[in-house]
């Protein structure tokens, strides 16, 4: 996927994957992740179905030359039929958590 370039980061790719649910607790077969950076008030965890732990390594890999890298934006459906949808931008730090 393309990073960019310094002098034009924002010709990026942004990905955009359907999981099977977001969560901010706990929930059975879910990936927890650790969220740090710009608008996350000190860290922020959250639960997400459906998403291989190493695709959270490989988007930290190539989101580690800021401006460079990708963003993704990762969406689901809820219990109740509402869409989710949670945006994490090249500037987010990600960290798998048990």
């Amino acid at each position: 996927a393309k990073e960019g370039v310094l002098t034009y980061p924002e010709l990026s790719a942004t990905f955009i994957l359907q999981v099977t649910g977001l969560s901010s607790s706990p929930e059975a077969g879910m990936v927890g992740i650790d969220i740090t950076g710009p608008g996350v008030k000190e860290s922020a965890t959250v639960y997400v179905g459906g998403l291989n732990p190493g695709w959270v390594d490989s988007l930290m890999e190539k989101n580690s030359e800021f401006p460079l890298g990708v963003d993704a934006i990762l969406v689901a459906d809820s219990a109740n039929g509402t869409p989710e949808v949670m945006c994490l931008p090249r500037t987010s730090s990600l960290k798998i958590i048990n």
